[in-house]
């Protein structure tokens, strides 16, 4: 019976052939990576394109038995990047698709050699964890659902797959030490031409706000704010949040110069009065509007340049002859506390300054108490009113 694991020239030749199952697997990655193409971000393209740098340092420096297990750890990570399995039924085809087709296309001499055949150098080694380490950032803080608690095994089953076609291509050890497999150059070529699609279509982004702020000193007001919302909205859409907050506030200015002051506070999400009324919905935080146990919610709001009043109505209950107290802060700084006296909804009022701008507002639950008697003290925000800019 024949070495599954013959390295053999003639064997190696045979199994370097690309086979249309070879070549369904780069597809269906390749498919991966395209349904999250119009989504990169800044970050996005930096991981990709360092993971195709480890990914060929290990290659060309790194023994190349550990090539096999970077390359699977790099396909896995990148698509999880770009496309996790969470994103939508799509992704979750073509994940499945991709473990399917993996496992399919795995040789015979596919089987994962013992650790003391692969030889790996401590570069290897060094580059692998790399590989690892960004596959696992890149996985870290999905929404916990029930699709993505099954992720993990799911994403470990891909891995394995694509572990054992990769390791079969080429076998653990190809003999020639810096020789790059060739789907080693498909993968770093593939992660290397997205990285520089994205970060071109990021800054052309970019220009194109900075292009319309520009323009935006010398055109019609009117005008130049609907260029900005277009280019603001460009931004949004690529998850470009500086650019787009950038270019919404630009435009904010441009509607007041042109005398359209309700546009300008619709635009920003306020109402007629420069206010913005948050209701329990509104808040994001481990538990919402609804603070428990020391903990924070936030929302982010606009303001306008100059005085700021935060009025709060607050439902809480006591424990132990002790009101709860909330600390609210705007972007860090805090505007004061209150101790919330009621039971039922009753008002407080904050006020500070700002700069015009897109601001982050936090409140805090300083003194929450909980027993398994039953004894709690809590506090729920029933409404948040925030004004800005002149107060009537």
């Amino acid at each position: 019976m024949a070495d599954p694991l013959d390295l053999s020239p003639p064997t190696l030749a045979a199994a370097s052939r690309l086979r249309p199952a070879d070549a369904l697997v780069l597809a269906v990655w390749a498919c991966l990576l395209a349904v999250g193409a119009a989504r990169l971000t800044s970050p996005d393209c930096l991981r990709l394109a360092g993971l195709a740098v480890s990914l060929g340092a290990l290659g060309w420096l790194g023994g190349t038995g550990a090539v096999p297990v970077a390359a699977a750890t790099t396909l896995v990570a990148s698509a999880a990047q770009v496309a996790p399995l969470t994103g939508g039924a799509l992704p979750s085809g073509l994940w499945l698709a991709l473990t399917l087709a993996a496992w399919r296309a795995g040789r015979p001499a596919g089987a994962i050699a013992p650790p003391r055949r692969l030889g790996w150098t401590a570069l290897a080694a060094a580059g692998v964890g790399l590989g690892l380490n960004l596959a696992a950032s890149s996985l870290f803080g999905l929404p916990m659902s029930l699709v993505s608690r099954l992720q993990w095994p799911a994403y470990a089953a891909a891995w394995w797959s694509l572990c054992q076609w990769s390791t079969g291509l080429f076998g653990p050890e190809s003999g020639t030490r810096h020789r790059i497999p060739w789907h080693v150059w498909v993968v770093l070529g593939g992660l290397l031409g997205l990285a520089v699609w994205g970060s071109a279509r990021l800054l052309q982004v970019r220009w194109a706000v900075a292009a319309a702020e520009a323009n935006a000193r010398q055109d019609d007001p009117a005008a130049a704010a609907v260029r900005l919302q277009e280019a603001g909205d460009r931004a949004a859409a690529l998850h470009q949040t500086a650019a787009a907050t950038r270019a919404t506030l630009a435009a904010a200015r441009c509607l007041v110069a042109a005398g359209q002051v309700g546009k300008a506070n619709a635009l920003l999400g306020l109402a007629a009065d420069s206010s913005r009324s948050l209701t329990p919905t509104d808040w994001v935080g481990q538990t919402g509007a609804e603070l428990h146990r020391n903990v924070s919610c936030w929302a982010d709001v606009w303001l306008w340049d100059g005085p700021v009043v935060v009025e709060l109505r607050v439902k809480a209950q006591a424990a132990r002859q002790e009101w709860p107290v909330l600390a609210v802060s705007l972007d860090g700084q805090p505007l004061g506390q209150v101790e919330v006296r009621a039971g039922s909804a009753a008002p407080y009022r904050l006020s500070g300054t700002a700069a015009a701008g897109l601001h982050r507002l936090e409140v805090s639950l300083v003194n929450g108490f909980w027993t398994s008697r039953g004894e709690h003290r809590w506090a729920r925000l029933e409404q948040v009113t925030v004004r800005s800019g002149r107060i009537p």
